[in-house]
């Protein structure tokens, strides 16, 4: 665990794609990390994948943060970069 010069634990987080964190989520919380943020762009599967160059389902990141919540990781932050005529159809299901 990190823990700063006086023995203090640190305040320790993490953003992440999510690609890997259903895998990672409880050895990252033994290791000391507190809370995650997930980057999430589209809950439309064509729109994140190509706004992410990526071949895995939104299905993927949504089942990490269910997995990251249940191992402790939290509260944890969903962020959603919007770009005009990308994605920004996709606020209101995001904001669901």
């Amino acid at each position: 665990r990190l823990r700063t010069p006086d023995g203090r634990r640190l305040d320790v987080a993490m953003t992440t794609n999510g690609s890997v964190l259903a895998q990672k989520a409880q050895s990252l919380k033994d290791a000391g990390l507190r809370r995650v943020t997930v980057s999430l762009d589209s809950v439309n599967d064509a729109t994140f994948q190509a706004m992410n160059d990526v071949g895995y389902p939104v299905s993927r990141v949504l089942h990490a943060v269910d997995v990251a919540h249940q191992a402790g990781l939290g509260p944890i932050k969903i962020n959603m970069v919007v770009k005009r005529g990308q994605n920004d159809q996709d606020i209101v299901a995001m904001a669901r």
